[in-house]
């Protein structure tokens, strides 16, 4: 089976999905596509619930095998690197007869993409009604958080996969490096007292991370072990059921996010081996634990040592972050520049870095307000001597 898994994962470009070219997926996007999957004979669909604005959430069911396993995507409707990766996924299976008929045969595979449509319509991280599904385990007053729980009471997963994205703004800690995937086994209380559930969980984390072969120069890191009492992974594990948190991040010149995407895709196939041949036994806790950890000193843009204003002589770092939003009208991603710091950022790093040791800034800048503005340098060996900032983008 490793070398069949193995074979899929090298071949990977085969199985994109062509139809998700952009980090967003819309239920829409996911309707439209969801068609061709349906073709699969493999794959039995199954209505679980409905939005709050009655849109459809179904799981999708493979094998027959008796280790249960779990997975939901975009439970914060503008996360969709999950989704797109299960795409991914199910053609890997279905091009790929004799290794979908041994995973077949010892797994239960329960997917449930797009947990949250509402949200994933209006490409924003909470539902119709703002609420957080996320945060709403403990009350389960979100239909769509109603859904996930009947399925696990009904299902009783052996394992549990709960797929979200993170920010830009996360590294791995202490170096300039994206944390392009992420992992964590979820706390069940505010004490260090860690479950079975919990340690079984970071042995399979440490044989997945270990094994991420398919991509070089990846930055891969973990959570801490905050105990959030409203959080779904945190009370899922609490049940019993042992459970991932995958995070997709950022990489340089990746702005759609496609290396995630294959990221979790391996990851994904990785963990249906470790599972399937209960190899996750041979996990360690201890390398678990050394894996390095999430940061937040990562700017979009990051000016360093640039004079502020023309007639200054104060000199300072400046931390630019570019944030989104969806206008349905335009059917679109708009982006959105912020000054997030100013003064010595020499402890961060950026995705893109300026040395503005030669130049000046054109304008006052402000915190909180948008990025657009010139730096006009002195003395530059190359061609250009002025840099544009413009709505955080270097131009």
């Amino acid at each position: 089976m490793k070398t069949l898994i193995d074979d899929v994962i090298i071949h990977y470009e085969n199985y994109i999905h062509p139809n998700f070219p952009s980090k967003k997926v819309t239920y829409s996007d996911y309707e439209r596509e969801i068609h061709a999957v349906k073709s699969f004979s493999f794959l039995e669909f199954k209505e679980i619930g409905r939005s709050i604005e009655s849109r459809l959430i179904h799981s999708i069911k493979f094998g027959f095998g008796h280790r249960k396993i779990l997975i939901w995507t975009q439970m914060h409707g503008n996360e969709a690197s999950g989704t797109r990766a299960l795409f991914d996924v199910f053609n890997g299976l279905s091009d790929n007869e004799d290794l979908k008929n041994l995973l077949s045969t010892e797994l239960q595979i329960l997917f449930v993409p797009i947990l949250n449509p509402d949200g994933a319509e209006r490409y924003q991280r909470r539902n119709a009604l703002d609420i957080d599904p996320n945060r709403d385990a403990k009350k389960q007053e979100s239909p769509e958080i109603q859904a996930l729980f009947r399925v696990i009471e009904d299902f009783q997963p052996d394992w549990c996969f709960n797929m979200h994205d993170q920010r830009n703004i996360f590294n791995v800690s202490g170096t300039d490096c994206p944390a392009t995937i992420s992992f964590l086994s979820p706390a069940t209380a505010s004490n260090e007292i860690l479950t079975d559930q919990q340690k079984e969980a970071m042995q399979l984390i440490d044989c997945i991370s270990s094994n991420l072969t398919s991509t070089k120069d990846i930055g891969i890191a973990r959570f801490s072990h905050e105990f959030y009492p409203t959080a779904t992974g945190d009370n899922i594990q609490a049940m019993g059921h042992r459970t991932v948190l995958i995070e997709s991040g950022g990489y340089r010149n990746d702005p759609d996010r496609l290396v995630a995407r294959k990221l979790v895709f391996e990851a994904l196939f990785r963990s249906f081996f470790f599972i399937a041949k209960d190899q996750w036994k041979s996990g360690s806790i201890k390398n678990y634990l050394e894996i390095p950890m999430n940061d937040t000193k990562l700017f979009d843009l990051l000016i360093r040592n640039v004079q502020l204003t023309p007639n200054s002589v104060i000199r300072a770092d400046i931390g630019i972050e570019i944030t989104e939003s969806y206008d349905k009208s335009l059917s679109q991603i708009l982006y959105k520049s912020t000054v997030k710091d100013i003064g010595d950022l020499s402890s961060y790093f950026g995705y893109s870095e300026v040395d503005g040791s030669n130049g000046h800034i054109t304008k006052q800048v402000r915190l909180n307000q948008k990025a657009d503005f010139d730096i006009i340098f002195e003395k530059l060996a190359t061609k250009n001597s002025t840099i544009f900032v413009r709505n955080g983008y270097k131009q």
